[in-house]
This record gives C-alpha cells, sequence and structure tokens, in this order.
C-alpha cells in the first residue's frame, strides 16, 4: 500500500516566519517547522520542526497535524511512536487531509499502532482517492482486486486504477492490465464507462 512520507509545506519565499510564529500565527509556525525539517535557510533541525508542527497542530492546522504524524511514524526529532502517529494522522485525516487518510489507512491494513482493521482502510482510502489522491486511487484499485476491506470486484479495480493511470500513476499499468486478463469485454467496457463518469463529475 502507497504510504505517503512527504511533510505538508507552505509557501517558503517570503521572509523569515520566526516573529510571527513567535506570536502564534499558525501559517508561520508550519512554515517555520517545514524548514527546520528540510534544513532550508536554517540547520535542520527534526527536533524544532516538531515544535512548531505541534503549536500548528495545536491550533488545529490539518498539515501540521499530519506531519506531526509522520515525525512520530518515522521518530524523527519525536520518539517513534505508532500509536501516537495514528492518533494525528487521525486528526488531519477527519479535516480531509488525503496524505493522512493513506497513511492512516496502511497503519489500519497492517494493524501499527490501531487494531488491524481492512474496512477502514478501505473507508480511508476511498475518501482519499474521491478526493483525488493517485496514491489513494491506485490503493483502492488493488483492495477491490484482492478483495480486502471491500468485496472483490474487478470492475471497480479496473475503473480506479484506470483513474490513477490517467493521473499519470504508470505503476498502475501493469496491475490493471493484469486484472484485465481476467476480465470480459463487457466487464472492461463498464470499468471504462464508469471511470470516465468519476471524472466527468470531477470537471
Amino acid at each position: 500500500m502507497i504510504h505517503s512520507a512527504c511533510v505538508s509545506r507552505r509557501d517558503s519565499n517570503a521572509a523569515s516566519p520566526q516573529p510571527s510564529a513567535r506570536a502564534g500565527e499558525i501559517a508561520a509556525q508550519q512554515k517555520l517547522g517545514h524548514q527546520y525539517y528540510q534544513g532550508s535557510g536554517v540547520a535542520q533541525d527534526y527536533v524544532l520542526a516538531a515544535h512548531w508542527f505541534q503549536m500548528a497542530a495545536a491550533q488545529g492546522l490539518a498539515g501540521a497535524q499530519f506531519n506531526l504524524g509522520l515525525m512520530y511514524y518515522h521518530g524523527r526529532g519525536l520518539p517513534l511512536d505508532y500509536v501516537q502517529a495514528a492518533a494525528w494522522y487521525q486528526l488531519a485525516a477527519e479535516q480531509g487531509h488525503t496524505d493522512a487518510q493513506i497513511n492512516l489507512a496502511s497503519m489500519y491494513s497492517h494493524g501499527e499502532g490501531v487494531a488491524q482493521y481492512d474496512a477502514e482502510a478501505a473507508r480511508l482510502c476511498t475518501l482519499a482517492a474521491d478526493s483525488g489522491n493517485v496514491g489513494a486511487q491506485f490503493n483502492i484499485g488493488l483492495m477491490y482486486a484482492n478483495g480486502k476491506g471491500v468485496g472483490k470486484d474487478q470492475v471497480k479495480a479496473h475503473m480506479w486504477l484506470s483513474i490513477a493511470i490517467a493521473s499519470g500513476f504508470k505503476r498502475a499499468i501493469e496491475k490493471r492490465d493484469y486484472i484485465a486478463l481476467n476480465m470480459t469485454n463487457d466487464e472492461i467496457q463498464e470499468a471504462h464507462r464508469l471511470a470516465l463518469e468519476w471524472q466527468v463529475e470531477r470537471l
């Protein structure tokens, strides 16, 4: 299952955000956290990155909540703690942060920090896929192909993999073509119809 490993960021072209961050400005706190995480204009420091992400996350910023989840998951600047990672991903996922949704889905799929629960993994992947997250589109396609967390459905698997391919996710081509070997022409046409319908609805 695809797992997002990049921190959420804000534009970093403006002047130093430190004064605004110290004054409690949420966007500046997120930006400063990102600068420390990447070592952009400052010495890289995961501990300080975590501090500023915590400040922004405490004010409800989904991107900062996701970043904390990522740092707990990998043990960067914070102790490696899957329970805390899942908790922060959950907060961001509830606000519609699609990378948090797919990372939390991965944790449910593997039972990391949460009870293993394929149906919840599929639900989260579907939310992110419907919002246009290409990694989630690939993941839910595979879940339908394997009947993991959802009923096995080759038409829906083909549909989601086709959507991922149309979004530029070339890794899905081989998977979709393999699935198609065991589908009828009518099933393939139905999958193409559903994929096109999904795309048109989001124009």
